[in-house]
């Protein structure tokens, strides 16, 4: 069907669905334009998902009309929304967890079952060809089960644009996707938009409306509260309507009104949302600051409203902050930006600072700035991504130390063979260095196999501070060698643990061993071991700490991972002992961690549990 002459690509007209006696949808007037990203937004429960589930054909609705391209629109079921080019990534996603992308791709296609690709082979390429113009790096052979989850959700949005649909509904997969992915696949559905593309886009990520949408639609227990160009509705009156239940319907018509008037009537909301908030005017005067803000900044009782903003003084003690900020303030149109921010206390953040400009028709009369932390966010993030990696090297640890130890045997057997059939000393030089080779190529496999290993080893209880001095005991002449001076503090009564004796002098030995190859000569060695108690927990505590060059920010993300190493003085380094270290403690249900200490070097901290 033709969209000629009507520029409506959806309409809903008084629709209304019912489960049992609950109005889900009540009386509903609703449009999507064609071209264009509509949003709507509302509390749990508000009916988003049921709206969405009506339009692709999950859901009959009880009455009222559905219309395509001004026609109407009947669908008893999905496949026949899908006929007319509708498709819908619902919350919970299905996929088929042993098959490949190509097969998950293209399962749902006509192209599919019509059996235009005759080969896996055909398959493949033409899914890898998709995947290429995108700008992705999936292949058509991988699987869907070793993907990461936010992966499986864009492999699932990009099944739903293969098909090239009228109207595309995302239901809340933005909040799935991580922001790597987000910046690539915004572009792809604003081109696709460009080109015809309608977008529905539930979400409950106010951002997301004001960077993505072109218009807003605000429901609220089953009814249309408002709907309205993204550009003419500032963020706060948006936030109001779709989550706060002061506003009634008799008042929707001042949802634009002048800006000092809504500070006016809206500072108790203002003053109380979990959000950093700053409100100046267009003069860069502080109208107002949240208690959020106010905390967050350390402001205290400081009087800062009336004043110019650059008195935070937090924003201008960061270098380039303020610059970066005021840049943004003056182009007056939504711009958002990560940075990293040093508060009086000394502590680090990373903020995402946003800037929303307030109108007053077409009168620019101002900015919002909200500051959100995304310091633990991010942390967590690079914690999963890590335990990710770690989890598929020790995967392949475990295939590969099993691979090579049987050809390892089989040319140990030969050297031995070949031994006595040719005893001269000349032969016998080669033999033997074939033999510490391939000695070698063993400790490198066990060191593979130890990494892997999350078998229950055999436990004693014994005294770390008896442990802990012998070990000292054995590296005392390497340590005098080098002129580094280890000391060792530890509580007066004994510090029990029960765990496998061998595999605690792995881990103390590793550290010791790679402090000395920090420092090299001429340093301090510490340790320190005691006990920790916190809530329901308490630990056994294990610190060392170096004098050596310390660690750059980079190679804290990488140090426990297998064959990572900055060391190249004595070219034997295979970067194994951390990673060593960290399976075994990881395996005991410990922790440990390590930063630069404010006079120099390095510290690492183990925390394992009585």
């Amino acid at each position: 069907m033709s969209s000629k002459g009507n520029e409506n690509r959806i309409e809903l007209k008084n629709l209304t669905l019912k489960y049992g006696q609950f109005h889900a949808l009540q009386n509903v007037d609703f449009s999507i334009r064609n071209a264009e990203i509509h949003a709507v937004i509302g509390e749990h429960g508000a009916g988003k998902s049921s709206l969405a589930q009506v339009i692709s054909g999950y859901k009959k609705p009880d009455s009222g009309r559905i219309l395509l391209n001004g026609s109407p629109l009947y669908t008893s079921n999905p496949f026949d929304a899908k006929e007319n080019g509708i498709e819908i990534v619902m919350q919970e996603i299905e996929q088929y967890e042993r098959l490949s992308l190509a097969q998950n791709l293209f399962g749902n296609s006509p192209d599919f079952f019509k059996k235009k690709f005759f080969t896996r082979k055909e398959l493949n390429s033409k899914t890898d060809e998709f995947f290429k113009s995108l700008g992705f790096e999936f292949t058509g052979k991988q699987r869907i089960f070793n993907l990461k989850d936010t992966e499986k959700v864009l492999i699932e949005l990009l099944k739903h644009l293969l098909p090239e649909p009228k109207l595309l509904i995302l239901d809340e997969t933005f909040e799935k996707m991580t922001a790597v992915d987000l910046n690539k696949i915004i572009p792809i559905l604003k081109q696709r938009k460009s080109e015809g593309l309608s977008i529905l886009f539930i979400t409950h990520r106010i951002d997301d409306v004001y960077t993505f949408a072109d218009r807003v639609t605000v429901i609220r227990n089953g009814r249309i509260l408002t709907t309205e160009y993204v550009k003419n509705i500032d963020k706060i009156n948006l936030i109001k309507l779709a989550y706060t239940q002061v506003v009634q319907e008799s008042s929707l018509n001042t949802t634009n009104q002048e800006f000092y008037q809504l500070l006016k009537y809206n500072r108790a909301i203002l003053e109380t949302l979990p959000i950093n908030l700053i409100v100046i005017d267009e003069n860069q005067i502080i109208r107002l600051m949240n208690n959020n803000a106010k905390a967050y900044f350390s402001i205290g009782d400081t009087p800062l409203l009336g004043s110019k903003l650059m008195n935070i003084k937090a924003l201008t003690d960061n270098a380039g902050l303020y610059e970066q900020l005021y840049s943004s303030m003056e182009k007056h149109r939504l711009e958002s930006f990560t940075t990293r921010l040093t508060h009086p206390n000394g502590k680090e953040t990373i903020n995402v600072i946003t800037v929303y400009p307030i109108y007053d028709g077409v009168l620019f009369i101002g900015s919002m700035i909200i500051i959100s932390d995304i310091t633990k966010e991010e942390n967590l993030r690079q914690k999963l991504d890590f335990s990710e990696r770690l989890g598929s090297v020790g995967l392949l640890a475990a295939g590969v130390s099993h691979e090579i130890n049987n050809p390892l045997e089989i040319i140990m057997n030969e050297v031995e063979y070949l031994r006595r059939l040719l005893p001269e000393e000349k032969h016998r030089k080669v033999l033997n260095n074939i033999e510490e080779e391939v000695d070698s190529i063993e400790q490198i496999v066990s060191s593979l196999a130890a990494f892997s290993d999350n078998s229950q080893t055999k436990v004693e209880e014994i005294d770390l501070n008896s442990l802990l001095s012998h070990i000292i005991n054995l590296v005392k002449y390497n340590a005098v060698q080098r002129n580094i001076d280890i000391q060792f503090s530890t509580p007066e009564e004994p510090v029990m643990l029960s765990c496998n004796r061998t595999e605690i002098k792995q881990i103390v030995l590793n550290l010791i061993k790679n402090s000395f190859e920090a420092i090299h000569s001429d340093g301090t060695l510490e340790i320190k071991l005691s006990k920790e108690s916190m809530i329901n927990t308490s630990w056994i505590k294990l610190v060392v700490r170096d004098t050596g060059p310390g660690i750059s920010e980079e190679d804290k993300k990488n140090i426990f991972l297998p064959f990572f190493s900055k060391k190249t003085s004595n070219g034997i380094n295979m970067g194994l002992g951390l990673s060593v270290s960290y399976g075994i403690i990881n395996k005991m249900n410990g922790k440990i961690s390590v930063e630069n200490h404010a006079e120099g070097g390095c510290i690492f901290t183990i925390r394992l549990p009585e």
